[in-house]
């Protein structure tokens, strides 16, 4: 299970955005970050100003053209350099199934930007009380896990913060996807223990909070029906 709400989302998960304006595009240069990306030397980065000052085309062209760079360089610079999140696959060892950072501008990704659109438009439209979306489904293996973090990653990529729950308290996932430790997580909030650091922050993605499971709990179904967990 997965939910979305103003900074939570989770698998029996929660999340939510909380709105906020997308910072400003930077200021470096696509060509100093396709330089950065690939160490281009000073005397690689010359020969690609001199072929793209003759030809008339981008740096990023001009790059690929001369065997310094590929697309993927490219995409990942543009990236760069409007603050959005994208694991280039020179730079990443982002887990295969984080669909809308590994491959942000392939059709999965563009599959849930487009239910990211929706959701935006019918529940976090200004002026309207922040709202938790819940990822459910009757059996194991569904894809909870997998639709609920891809869906956690477009809406972070948006600009505001979002928070990924984890509540599969049977058969949780999202911490070994992430990549994030597992020994403190929702089991124990719910348990009334206060545990340190319990939210971990995203490599790559910083507008992107999980809360994991944690301990998995003998008693899940007691402790999502308490209180707390609404």
């Amino acid at each position: 299970m997965a939910t979305f709400r103003d900074s939570t989302m989770n698998d029996g998960s929660q999340a939510s955005t909380i709105g906020s304006e997308a910072p400003a595009v930077a200021d470096r240069s696509i060509g100093s970050i396709i330089a950065e990306t690939r160490n281009l030397t000073a005397d690689q980065v010359e020969r690609v100003l001199q072929h793209q000052r003759a030809k008339g085309i981008r740096f990023g062209e001009a790059a690929i053209a001369l065997g310094y760079a590929n697309a993927d360089d490219v995409l990942f610079a543009l990236a760069q350099q409007f603050h959005y999140p994208y694991a280039a696959e020179t730079q990443s060892k982002a887990n295969p199934e984080l669909v809308a950072l590994n491959q942000p501008f392939g059709a999965q990704a563009e599959s849930f930007r487009a239910i990211r659109s929706q959701l935006m438009m019918r529940l976090f439209n200004e002026g309207q009380p922040r709202h938790a979306i819940a990822v459910v489904s009757p059996n194991a293996g569904d894809g909870k896990t997998f639709f609920a973090a891809n869906l956690a990653i477009t809406m972070a990529q948006l600009g505001g913060r979002t928070l990924l729950v984890d509540a599969d308290m049977r058969g949780p996932r999202q911490h070994q996807v992430f990549g994030i430790d597992n020994k403190a997580g929702l089991s124990g909030v719910l348990s009334g223990r206060t545990e340190a650091k319990v939210i971990q922050q995203v490599v790559g993605v910083p507008s992107l909070f999980v809360l994991p499971v944690g301990i998995t709990p003998p008693n899940p179904l007691e402790l999502v029906e308490r209180p707390a967990f609404g």
